[in-house]
């Protein structure tokens, strides 16, 4: 989780990513349970997240082209 300044701390994170001009990203906090992540989304579909700057653009190569 190197390009959003997370450590590994052995424990699940949801993590929300918004791209656009300015990409930015939140971590849900908390433990991960349906009602949890419920009002995490909740959150975001409402505006009330706080999101930070994501430091460099992320990169995702599906798992089948990973070996292309």
């Amino acid at each position: 989780m190197g390009a959003l300044g997370l450590a590994w701390d052995g424990e699940a994170k949801v993590v929300a990513i918004k791209s656009g001009k300015r990409n930015r990203f939140a971590v849900m906090d908390g433990q991960l349970t349906s009602g949890s992540l419920a009002q995490f989304v909740d959150k975001i579909l409402g505006g009330d997240v706080q999101y930070s700057p994501l430091k460099e653009a992320l990169e995702v190569v599906p798992a089948y082209l990973q070996d292309v």
